[in-house]
């Protein structure tokens, strides 16, 4: 029986991409839920209010502040995607549990441009559908309009999610 989990973990980390996307009721036809959340610095942040000034907003749903993966994913993001995200109008929002204070050091220490939002309770999580029984990570495209346009819910490979990204911040080049 184990053999069979570690040839699909193993395949899972060589193929990488959102392979095991979870399918909901959220697609191109679904407003995407607002919400309010507090940032690294404390401050609220109102995704209408980012909706509105954006042609794209992408939301990063990760499990954990310093976490091996987490760290990778958003520094990634930071090193590689965030530069053409700003020109081209593209908000990009990383939520987790964490507290504001401990998304403050994390900020800090990677340098991170974008805002860390803290979902304590995980009630944005739910809203967006943005847990499985693995993991806690998936990336949400939002369009000008509001409307959730793609997501990605690997829990392992961090591929899928930089390449939704990726597209996104490209399909806005083109807008």
């Amino acid at each position: 029986m184990k053999l069979p989990i570690i040839i699909l973990v193993g395949t899972l980390m060589i193929t990488g991409g959102c392979m095991f996307a979870r399918r909901h009721s959220h697609h191109k036809t679904t407003s995407a839920p607002d919400f309010t959340l507090p940032d690294q610095d404390g401050k609220p942040v109102h995704l209408d209010d980012i909706i509105k000034n954006s042609h794209t907003t992408i939301l990063i749903f990760y499990p954990k502040d310093g976490s091996p993966l987490c760290t990778q994913q958003l520094c990634a993001v930071q090193d590689t995607l965030f530069e053409d995200a700003q020109k081209h109008k593209v908000t990009i929002l990383a939520i987790s549990g964490n507290t504001p204070a401990d998304h403050k050091t994390f900020s800090q220490a990677h340098h991170f441009r974008f805002p860390l939002l803290s979902d304590l309770e995980g009630r944005v999580r739910k809203l967006y559908h943005a847990y499985s029984f693995f993991s806690q990570r998936a990336t949400i495209i939002i369009n000008h309009a509001g409307m959730i346009v793609d997501r990605c819910d690997d829990f392992i490979s961090l591929k899928g999610h930089l390449e939704k990204i990726h597209h996104a911040i490209d399909a806005s080049r083109h807008a």
